[in-house]
Order: structure tokens, then sequence, then C-alpha cells
């Protein structure tokens, strides 16, 4: 694990000021696109507390499970798992969820035929699992998450592969990937990484922290990851620009300059 100067843990006092008008756009982009990886994030694990509980139906289908994919639904997400049949998707087990709430789940022991939206969330998923990417050993495995690239006309997919640790109190940063992928989920239009290193840090102790600091260095503002990491760790993230100096503040999904 590479650890920097800029990754370090500190308590500060900083006064954040409205959102800066240069990357306005940008920023909109991310605050969104964090929210919507963090609540399928959510609804992927939520759900899987639920299967794991009905626990001999868990356990007659452990080995078939291939995967998941969820999908917002109004305000609730439709979290499905699926197993492989002859080379067909099915989904096997059903969850609907609304924040940290099970509100019923389903048992399909027969298999149901995907939607035409999961089966193209179930492509992308596999599409990027087999792109050639770096990996970071000490974070795997690493989660899929697929969402609908935003204000989108051609109906676009982004799939990311975030990488993850199961050790307590490790903030992963990186190596996280974006694939921007057609709306048919066949062809990878893009490919992008959102940092150069394996990054992880651990979770400030004690009742005195505030937040946890990081360098940025692909873009002059934070990313989705950024907004991610502050929802699912409720913890404020600053995240300081080497290129320019700035220092941001990203809280409760939002991104703000920071007066220096």
């Amino acid at each position: 694990m590479r650890f920097c100067l800029f990754c370090i843990f500190t308590i500060f006092s900083f006064l954040p000021i409205a959102q800066a008008e240069d990357y306005k756009a940008e920023i909109k982009i991310a605050e969104t696109l964090g929210r919507m990886i963090y609540e399928q994030d959510v609804a992927g694990w939520v759900a899987t507390d639920e299967l794991i509980s009905n626990k001999n139906y868990f356990e007659s289908i452990a080995s078939d499970i291939k995967g998941w994919v969820s999908i917002k639904e109004g305000k609730s997400y439709r979290t499905t798992f699926i197993g492989v049949y002859a080379g067909t998707p099915k989904g096997i087990f059903e969850v609907t969820s609304r924040k940290k709430k099970i509100k019923n789940s389903t048992k399909l022991p027969e298999g149901r035929t995907l939607s035409e939206t999961e089966l193209m969330r179930w492509n992308a998923r596999q599409k990027i699992i087999g792109e050639t990417f770096e990996h970071c050993p000490e974070f795997t495995p690493m989660n899929t998450i697929v969402v609908p690239v935003p204000d989108d006309t051609d109906n676009r997919l982004y799939a990311y592969l975030f990488s993850a640790t199961k050790t307590s109190g490790v903030i992963v940063f990186g190596k996280h990937y974006r694939f921007t992928l057609s709306a048919d989920a066949k062809t990878v239009l893009d490919k992008r990484d959102f940092s150069k290193s394996c990054i992880g840090i651990n979770r400030p102790e004690g009742t005195n922290a505030v937040g946890a600091i990081i360098s940025h260095i692909m873009k002059p503002y934070p990313e989705e990851h950024h907004v991610f990491a502050n929802l699912s760790q409720n913890l404020d993230i600053y995240v300081t620009i080497p290129e320019t100096s700035q220092l941001w503040k990203v809280s409760n999904g939002k991104i703000s300059k920071v007066k220096q």
C-alpha cells in the first residue's frame, strides 16, 4: 500500500465557501454520480444481508450466484442476484429496499428472466470484468457498479470497478476505474482511472477527528469516488490539488472550495 504526504489524516479548521463557479458542471456531475454509486452500494449490502438471513435458501443457491445488479425504481432499489444457466443469466433472489431498510424480498428458485434494463446492466458488468486493468492485490475483490450516464441522450452507461477492503477502518481511494459503455453494453467507448497508485488511508479515531485529507492529481477538482467515500464513511473528505494548491471539501455529498 502506498502512502503520500498529502494522504495523512489531520485535524484542522477551514471555512468552506460557496461552490466554485469554475468546474460547476463537472462538480454537479461528480456529486450526482457519487450519490448514485453510494445508493447502489448500500442497496447491494442490504440485499446481501437479507439473502444471507434466508439461511436455507442462501445455502441452496450460493454456488450459483455470479453477481447482482441494482436498479433504482422511484425512491427504492430493486437488487437482483443472478445465476447463469446454460449461458443465460437469470434472477434467483430479489430484494427491494429503500435506504438501509428492506421493503420485501422474493425467492426465485426457478429463475426469473431479466428485464431489458437488468440484462444491459449485467452485460455491462461482465464486459468490464473482462477488460485489462491494473488492480491492487491488497484491495480485492473489486466491486462493480453500473449506472446510467446522467442526462445522456445516447443512453450510455458508466460501469465502475472499485477497489475495496475487508479491513475495518481503511478508506480506499485507488485504484478505481470508470468505463463508458454503449447503450447496448457491447462496446467500451472510454476507460479512465481515478489514481495512479493504490491508495488506502486509515480512518481517524477520536472525538476530535473532523475529516480526512487526500491529494488528487487526475483532475483539478474532486470526483465521484471522493463523494462516495464521504457518504459511505459519514466523514468529511478534504481534497487537495497539488497542481493548483487548491483545497476542496466534500461533505454530505456536496463539493465546495475551501478558503485558505
